[in-house]
């Protein structure tokens, strides 16, 4: 169906097909893992490569790399900007199993962007979907706070549903990290006030947290968060 019958579907030609509602750029060209050496065409790239059984499925005539292969190879293939918005999202939706993605990179040593994807795991296995949210874990373990979650779903009275980035559930306490590349636009600033507004309505308490800040200051961020953790729990009793 590909011009070469045992053509493979491959990263982000197959990330596509099992992730549609991914936001993804528009793109023109398939990527395509064939056996042998074939010359790429019009729209149609072909890359040299031979995946494990355990890799490939069948979908309506196609057949795909997995979806957890897939986005792991996208992830090493796309440029880093591109990369860093995939996997945000797909940590926040759920898509990177922590064991599955373990081996999938250990039988990729000596690819292409496997530091990339060693880094990814790091973050991965701390519940971080950005660079600013592994900082921040990493500060709440060095100074043993405790009795949070990352990247936790609330759902609030209205049925609207939130994904805030740290939560203490036994205080009610939400951080909400803020990096430029993601709330510094108009839409984003206005969204995350939205969220701010609902969550206070809600009974939680945010504390809004950026880079700048655990760069200058990480100790008054800790004793601000700490302050606000322990009001929480006076209020409480």
């Amino acid at each position: 169906m590909l011009t070469w019958p045992d053509a493979v579907l491959v990263g982000p030609s197959a990330v596509r097909i099992w992730h549609p509602d991914m936001p993804l750029p528009p793109t023109t060209g398939v990527v395509c893992a064939v056996p042998t050496q074939r010359r790429s065409r019009p729209q149609l790239l072909a890359k040299r490569m031979v995946l494990p059984n355990d890799e490939v499925r069948q979908w309506r005539g196609l057949a795909l790399q997995e979806p957890a292969a897939a986005l792991i190879d996208a992830l090493a293939w796309w440029d880093k900007n591109l990369a860093d918005s995939a996997f945000c999202w797909a940590v926040v939706t759920g898509q990177l199993p922590v064991d599955r993605v373990a081996g999938l990179i250990l039988m990729r040593r000596g690819k292409r962007q496997v530091v990339r994807l060693r880094h990814y795991f790091t973050m991965l296995q701390s519940g971080a979907a950005l660079e600013l949210e592994l900082r921040f874990h990493n500060l709440l373990r060095q100074a043993n706070i405790t009795g949070w979650r990352p990247n936790v779903k609330i759902t609030l009275a209205d049925g609207m549903r939130v994904v805030v980035d740290i939560y203490f559930e036994h205080s009610r306490t939400v951080v909400e990290l803020d990096g430029k590349k993601w709330h510094f636009t108009a839409q984003a600033f206005e969204s995350d006030r939205l969220r701010d507004n609902a969550l206070h309505a809600a009974g939680y308490r945010t504390m809004r947290v950026t880079w700048d800040m655990i760069e200058r200051n990480p100790n008054q961020v800790l004793a601000t968060l700490r302050a606000l953790i322990d009001s929480d729990l006076r209020d409480a009793a």
